[in-house]
């Protein structure tokens, strides 16, 4: 089988370092816990005249290889992989952030080197070939019918979705059965 795993959100604990560090380094602006956030886009979840700040923090070098990975996720994967299952990271790149590719990069090989070799970059995850995307954003569009089955990662911003498998946290062992691979 094959398992495509998105990298923030999915491996990378991208909103909460990204709320902890909007705190330290803005702790005068807008505080919005991630539990109320209503989209995966960081910046909108702010209001307009702060949706520029949110950016440039997105864009600061180090931002993407500083993210802490979600517990249980390095056990996860090797016990994929251990099961000869083929296991990919499909990302995209952080608009206007050219930076971003280099540190999803090398956060895989810190993180996660068995799987730094297996990265696909794209923006349209339509176009990638494989059983099982596991992906935090709740609708993935493009220009093709996607050949794998979405497993969503749990984020608050998805909740609203329930027509599809969840997988709530790579600890334990109920991730497996969101994935239908006991």
């Amino acid at each position: 089988m094959t398992i495509l795993l998105d990298q923030d959100d999915t491996l990378a604990d991208t909103g909460r370092y990204f709320e902890r560090v909007w705190r330290e380094r803005f702790p005068e602006r807008l505080q919005i816990p991630r539990e109320q956030w209503h989209t995966h886009a960081f910046s909108k979840v702010f209001p307009l005249e702060l949706q520029e700040k949110v950016k440039d923090l997105l864009k600061t070098p180090g931002f993407f290889r500083g993210l802490p990975p979600i517990d249980g996720v390095r056990t996860a994967v090797r016990w994929m992989l251990d099961r000869g299952h083929e296991v990919w990271v499909c990302t995209a790149q952080m608009d206007g952030h050219p930076l971003s590719l280099m540190e999803k990069r090398q956060w895989l090989e810190e993180h996660i080197p068995e799987l730094a070799t297996h990265l696909v970059i794209a923006d349209d995850k339509t176009l990638v070939r494989g059983d099982i995307l596991v992906d935090d954003k709740p609708e993935i569009k493009g220009v093709m019918t996607p050949v794998w089955r979405h497993v969503l990662f749990d984020a608050p911003y998805n909740r609203r979705i329930v027509d599809r498998p969840r997988i709530l946290s790579w600890e334990g062992e109920a991730w497996r059965t969101a994935l239908g691979i006991e």
